[in-house]
Formats: structure tokens, C-alpha cells, sequence
């Protein structure tokens, strides 16, 4: 539940940053996607 709760304020942050810094949004997005794509790969 507190993993719901801070996954909706960190949404609502990232949305204000991306609307003045688009770049912070893909700079923090980008790393986060590779990782579990990478997790996932080395699984499989």
C-alpha cells in the first residue's frame, strides 16, 4: 500500500519535472527501463 502511495507522488512529481525539464524525465526513466529489461533478460 505505501509502495501504491509513493508510486502516485512520484508520478505527479515526474509529470511537474517533465513539463519544465523534459530531459530529467528520459535522464531518470531511461536507466530505470534498461535495468529491468536487463533483469528480465538474465532471467530468461
Amino acid at each position: 500500500m505505501l509502495f501504491v502511495h509513493w508510486l502516485h507522488d512520484g508520478g505527479a512529481l515526474l509529470n511537474q519535472l517533465a513539463a519544465r525539464e523534459p530531459y530529467i524525465l528520459f535522464v531518470t526513466v531511461a536507466p530505470a527501463i534498461i535495468s529491468i529489461t536487463g533483469a528480465q533478460g538474465k532471467r530468461g
